[in-house]
């Protein structure tokens, strides 16, 4: 039905709830470091406040895989990763003092 993620802490990016959205599987989790940058409302699951709250979206559950499957790969395939670390990068570089050896 859905992946539960009740993590406690500040994940830094949860890679499990990618690969569950991957499946087609919506996630509900509870708030905390990558959770909102990773699961969308409605679209690849919830994020919830609580338990009790993450009980009851459980409970009425309606997601087509194939657009959780889709929301994945537009967000989260091996080019859209790069293509951002890369940008990352670049820009971490060219904030910085360094400078190419001769």
């Amino acid at each position: 039905m859905a992946m539960l993620f009740p993590i406690q802490w500040n994940e830094p990016f949860g890679l499990v709830m990618v690969e569950a959205m991957a499946c087609g599987t919506p996630v509900l989790a509870m708030p905390g470091g990558s959770v909102r940058d990773v699961v969308r409302d409605g679209i690849s699951g919830y994020t919830c406040r609580s338990v009790r709250q993450m009980a009851k979206r459980a409970r009425d559950l309606n997601f087509d895989p194939a657009a959780i499957r889709h929301y994945v790969a537009e967000n989260f395939s091996i080019q859209r990763m790069v293509s951002a670390y890369l940008e990352l990068y670049k820009g971490a570089i060219a904030r910085s003092n360094f400078r190419k050896a001769a």
